[in-house]
């Protein structure tokens, strides 16, 4: 199979102001306080730019996520001084024209003025769907009351840009209930008539499984994109968890386009932070895009290799991608001697069915997870 990198996500920063101890960070790299080199990330993009005009005859822009920490705090210094999340944004619909951003950010509320201030202009100069906001939502990044008023200020802001708003949310079994009830709170506050309990109930028909719920109304839509967390690190083991059964995984069994950078320009194996922190990351050197591409697809198909061999079946989802990314990343790979057989257990269950709830027209989309 024909692979053509056309995603490129790179990670600006571990600088962040929440507290959240299933950070994707992995919790102890916040107190590094990295970020990117913006001349280094100008060089990648130049090399984005160089394999467009090399490999697609049609010049088709691929599209770009920038993801932290906290994306909104990304500074670094440059040729003529400091450059914020902005310029980056600049760089790339300016070097790669037609090129999509998408910004995943932790939100703000209404008296973190630096970071609203920030968002605002960044939205008045790069309209949607040039620019798109994701937001990253849960309780673990901190006290209720705060999270509710980020919340409703992140979700209001990114619903003028863009008329829709995508929340990520996790949660554990102490934090469902209070999880589900902050969001309908925040949606109510927003104008959306949630009843109460309404997204916990239906979460709680099987709290084990990644759900993706749509609420659409007055022209507006609201994506939120639940699942069950789990411990990346051991401060996070004192929560109880559920356990998200394996599903198939798209990078697994087609590969990948997508190619995932760390703050040194370094290669992750794929968007699943709470994994990556764990393994280290792959140094590009002088290595070209269309290498780092080969090189993660041709693990790939070791990887399948391997399964079909062994018949090596996953009981969760956090076990498929600590055992991947170990496979897929480790020097010793390709001699096959440190690998260990996880658990022998058939985890396949039926997708949940698109479900309808209340007048606000909730429904259940099907996505990768």
């Amino acid at each position: 199979m024909t692979h053509r990198a056309d995603c490129f996500i790179f990670r600006l920063t571990t600088i962040c102001d929440k507290k959240c101890m299933l950070c994707c960070n992995n919790y102890d790299e916040i107190k590094k306080y990295e970020s990117a080199s913006f001349n280094l990330l100008i060089r990648k993009l130049a090399d984005v730019c160089e394999y467009i005009s090399q490999h697609d005859q049609r010049n088709r822009a691929p599209s770009f996520i920038l993801t932290g920490g906290e994306a909104l705090l990304y500074k670094s210094r440059a040729d003529n001084g400091y450059v914020n999340l902005k310029h980056v944004v600049a760089a790339i619909t300016s070097i790669i024209p037609g090129a999509k951003v998408i910004v995943k950010t932790g939100g703000f509320r209404n008296d973190n003025r630096f970071q609203r201030t920030l968002f605002d202009s960044i939205s008045r100069t790069f309209s949607f769907p040039t620019l798109e906001w994701r937001f990253g939502w849960n309780l673990y990044q901190d006290e209720e009351l705060r999270s509710l008023d980020r919340l409703v200020c992140t979700a209001t802001r990114m619903l003028n840009h863009q008329h829709s708003v995508v929340i990520d949310t996790i949660y554990d079994k102490t934090n469902l209930g209070d999880t589900c009830a902050v969001l309908e709170e925040g949606l109510r506050r927003i104008g959306v008539d949630v009843s109460p309990d309404m997204i916990s109930q239906f979460v709680l028909k099987d709290p084990n499984t990644h759900r993706r719920l749509a609420i659409k109304i007055a022209g507006y839509t609201f994506v939120l994109d639940l699942g069950p967390s789990y411990a990346p690190n051991k401060a996070a083991t004192v929560h109880e968890y559920y356990s998200e059964p394996s599903s198939e995984c798209e990078a697994i069994h087609n590969g990948v386009s997508c190619l995932y950078y760390d703050m040194g320009m370094r290669l992750l194996h794929c968007n699943d932070s709470f994994v990556d922190a764990l393994v280290p990351p792959r140094p590009c050197g002088s290595h070209s895009i269309s290498e780092e591409l080969a090189f993660l697809n041709g693990r790939f198909e070791q990887f399948r290799r391997f399964l079909a061999l062994t018949g090596t079946k996953f009981e969760s989802r956090k076990e498929r991608c600590f055992f991947c990314t170990k496979f897929v990343m480790s020097d010793a790979t390709d001699k096959m001697f440190w690998i260990e057989k996880p658990h022998e257990a058939a985890t396949k269950r039926a997708p949940a069915a698109a479900a309808r709830l209340g007048a606000v027209n909730l429904k259940e989309q099907q996505g990768p997870r």
